[in-house]
């Protein structure tokens, strides 16, 4: 039995995460009994019996606190020597653009010491996270990607041509205050750009207070919400329920600020565009190729977003096409990160 410790609370990416990768693991480790348990909650002996391993499962856990802060294992690192796989972590993407100043604490080095002496190595999703750890120097990690970036049935399948876009999706920011007016200008231009496309404005942490979002958060959200109901797109409260966004299996772009909006399309090989709020960003287009790496902030990033969807669909997508041939690139890697755990 392995125990997966996962970090789906209310923002549907992480939902996404948690569920591509337990499918990752029934797929590669189907014998296994899978106890599936929220990260936030300490890990006690109970949870633990019987188990053969545990994973981390994903998301941007590579924080200063790491232990105990985003993951309170102490009952499995003290006392036990069952192997521990980070699986696909990621830098938490502060300090903001400066990868270089982070550094763990001493519990979480200690940790992730320990951590790594039970395993061959971890794996985290972006080439920033990478070095990082190496950085730290805890034991061998790997890239594996994004857990999101593996749609099991999309595998070895090439990305289908885009003719016209039908049904857009646009993503707004975390920070929808600070980017308040940028946003805006851009769900004006995809307006201008797909006058006939049906248009969603989906809301990956939704539209209301509760579960880390604020009221003075939530407000600016409610209208943003206004605002894109105003310039006829369908407005989409999408937390907390992964099949909220089963319908970006039906759409033909996506384009925002939402990382896991952006891997979501990717792996189903359809085009996106992300535009870099955090580190998080910057670390998914760095390692997926993507010769933009708009930012989210920069005075002419709207302008550059325009130039960048024109010529995509001049050009036949091609960052697409790379972001899918590193996803291939990388699945051999994930694969063999998984084959560690025990059958």
């Amino acid at each position: 039995m392995l125990v997966v410790l996962h970090g789906a609370k209310k923002n549907v990416g992480d939902f996404l995460i948690r569920e591509r990768g337990l499918a990752l693991l029934r797929h590669l480790r189907p014998d296994q009994e899978l106890r599936v348990l929220p990260r936030w909650e300490p890990l006690t002996d109970e949870a633990l019996e019987g188990a053969e391993a545990v994973v981390l499962c994903g998301g941007p856990g590579l924080a200063p606190h790491f232990y105990p802060g985003v993951f309170p294992i102490g009952a499995a690192l003290d006392g036990r020597r069952i192997p521990i796989l980070p699986l696909a972590l990621g830098w938490s993407g502060q300090p903001a653009d400066a990868p270089e100043r982070f550094t763990f604490d001493e519990p979480s080095l200690r940790a992730l010491r320990e951590i790594h002496s039970r395993i061959g190595w971890s794996s985290v999703r972006d080439d920033l996270s990478l070095k990082l750890l190496e950085a730290a120097d805890v034991g061998e990690a790997r890239r594996t990607g994004c857990a999101a970036w593996y749609h099991l049935p999309s595998l070895g399948k090439a990305p289908a041509a885009v003719s016209s876009v039908g049904r857009l999706v646009f993503t707004p920011p975390a920070r929808s205050g600070r980017h308040f007016r940028e946003t805006v200008q851009v769900l004006r231009l995809l307006r201008r750009r797909n006058p006939d496309a049906e248009r969603f404005c989906v809301f990956h942490r939704g539209l209301r207070t509760g579960t880390g979002t604020r009221r003075r958060e939530a407000a600016v959200v409610s209208a943003l919400a206004a605002v894109a109901r105003a310039l006829g797109y369908r407005v989409v409260d999408a937390s907390y329920r992964l099949e909220a966004i089963d319908f970006y299996a039906e759409c033909d772009l996506h384009v925002g600020y939402r990382v896991h909006a952006h891997l979501g399309f990717l792996s189903l090989r359809k085009p996106s565009m992300l535009l870099c709020e955090d580190g998080r960003g910057v670390g998914q287009a760095v390692t997926l190729g993507d010769p933009y790496e708009l930012r989210a902030g920069t005075p002419d990033v709207v302008d550059r977003l325009e130039a960048a969807l024109e010529r995509e669909e001049a050009d036949g997508h091609p960052m697409l096409i790379r972001a899918v041939e590193e996803i291939e690139r990388t699945w051999p890697v994930m694969k063999e990160t998984i084959e560690q755990l025990p059958e």
